[in-house]
């Protein structure tokens, strides 16, 4: 009986130091360490006395009693015809203010507050969002735009912890929803025509002289000079030889002119695709394994745009604030470079640190198109960019596959 039950009391113990063991290293440990985080969006003002006082709001909330993980700041340049770049302004604010870098993370396009929040919504950290709807959202400013920012987080993206934290002095005046956001956020289409028109991926195949442009979950064909082809845009599912385990999104692409093929890289894989077949099969590999010369900082893949330059024999790669150049020759890894100051010598203000979302160069005329937010540009074979840009992209709606677009009342 004694036997029994000094074994029955060590089981007992062993039992219990495995589920203290599971509680504290397991999954529901684990899904922790990003899903299940504070989060901090601080929204920026092209205003440059009221965007100090915003980073102040920001410091004091994060040195009180609440853990953050992450902090979002978010604003473009040049704004309403501003000096500042709101983002990396704040983001160096911040960093004065002892909050550490590594929390920080950087929305550099948005206009308006409406993009703050629809750019925000989608920003993404190695393939994951930043925000999502375990986190704990506080929605910080000194302008009530916060309360409508806040209340589309929890109405539309399903947030059960999204709050506002406004500090400053507020006046009240109009309603307490600015510019309608929360009364339009949840409408149908409303972050895609707010962005709009935006491209993830492109790439332009000089031996049917086509440029194909990938937005979201459709895809675009087009001539140069005569504008979208017949029965496009289509689902990217469709697209001759998508792989099955691939969700509708698109990284980058580029046609490399000395293989015939084109190479589309998506999160950590890269496949590539004969440009001459409409019956391809190819299995996605390893970004790294495949371009052997990926940086080792720039982790296993999630890259932001690519494009294959024919004339110089060069794969240009973009990631982040980053750039990197890279010939067939090269085995070994290279070394990112700044796109702000080492990529052509006028870079345009409004673009800050980067943050390419897809590029392609176009044989024939020399010229490299580089896209960004709702903005393109066009850069001749010098390297130099024509005053007049950046421009709008100009993509026809898909209203047959979207729906109709959101139209402000």
């Amino acid at each position: 009986m004694q036997y029994y039950y000094k074994q029955t009391r060590s089981f007992l113990l062993l039992f219990i130091c495995s589920l203290c063991v599971l509680l504290l290293c397991g999954p529901a440990a684990s899904a922790q360490t990003f899903e299940q985080q504070t989060v901090m969006l601080v929204l920026g003002s092209a205003n440059i006395k009221h965007l100090r006082h915003r980073v102040e709001v920001a410091a004091h909330l994060y040195h009180s009693n609440i853990e953050f993980q992450r902090i979002i700041v978010s604003g473009g340049c040049g704004a309403h015809r501003s000096s500042i770049c709101e983002a990396s302004k704040m983001d160096s604010l911040l960093i004065a203010k002892g909050i550490p870098a590594r929390k920080i993370f950087k929305e550099e396009k948005s206009r308006s507050t409406k993009q703050n929040y629809c750019y925000s919504r989608k920003l993404t950290s190695e393939g994951e969002l930043v925000i999502n709807a375990s986190s704990r959202l506080y929605v910080v400013s000194d302008h009530w735009h916060a309360i409508s920012v806040a209340a589309c987080f929890r109405e539309v993206d399903g947030l059960k912890k999204a709050s506002y934290h406004i500090d400053g002095v507020l006046n009240p005046r109009g309603p307490a929803d600015y510019t309608n956001i929360f009364r339009d956020c949840s409408k149908k289409n409303f972050c895609r025509t707010n962005l709009w028109a935006f491209v993830d991926a492109a790439y332009y195949n000089p031996s049917e002289d086509k440029i194909y442009y990938f937005t979201d979950d459709i895809f675009y064909r087009a001539t140069p000079g005569e504008g979208i082809d017949n029965g496009y845009p289509r689902r990217i599912s469709r697209f001759p030889g998508w792989p099955e385990g691939w969700d509708e999104h698109l990284d980058a692409a580029y046609y490399n002119s000395s293989d015939h093929k084109v190479f589309m890289l998506h999160g950590e894989e890269i496949i590539g695709l004969s440009a001459d077949s409409a019956n391809n099969v190819a299995t996605p590999q390893p970004i790294p394994r495949v371009l052997v010369t990926w940086p080792k900082k720039w982790g296993k893949g999630y890259p932001d745009a690519a494009y294959y330059d024919q004339h110089n024999d060069k794969l240009y790669l973009f990631k982040g604030s980053e750039y990197i150049t890279t010939t067939g020759y090269k085995t070994k890894q290279a070394e990112p470079m700044p796109i702000e100051t080492n990529y052509t010598e006028n870079w345009p203000f409004q673009w800050g640190t980067g943050n390419i979302d897809a590029a392609f160069y176009r044989a024939g005329n020399s010229e490299t198109y580089l896209y960004r937010g709702t903005d393109f540009l066009e850069i001749d074979l010098d390297g130099s960019i024509e005053s007049t840009y950046p421009k709008a992209i100009n993509l026809p709606w898909p209203e047959k596959i979207w729906g109709a677009q959101y139209s402000a009342k």
